[in-house]
């Protein structure tokens, strides 16, 4: 699902105006790609990435520093 959602993340940016928004649920959102690049592309938006426990983890573990 992550490399289907980069192709087309740039569209559903541009289609969107998502700066009305404070705060963005992905329901079901994987390893938060598609929100992530909402969140870079706009700043002062909140972001929360919901998914099934697994997923979370898997994602939490590879967005920690090491």
């Amino acid at each position: 699902m992550t490399s289907f959602t980069s192709a087309f993340d740039a569209a559903v940016i541009a289609a969107y105006d998502f700066s009305r928004f404070r705060t963005l649920v992905d329901v079901g959102g994987g390893e938060g790609a598609l929100i992530s690049s909402i969140l870079v592309a706009n700043p002062s938006l909140r972001g929360i990435l919901f998914d099934i426990p697994p997923v979370i983890d898997s994602t939490r573990a590879s967005c920690s520093p090491t």
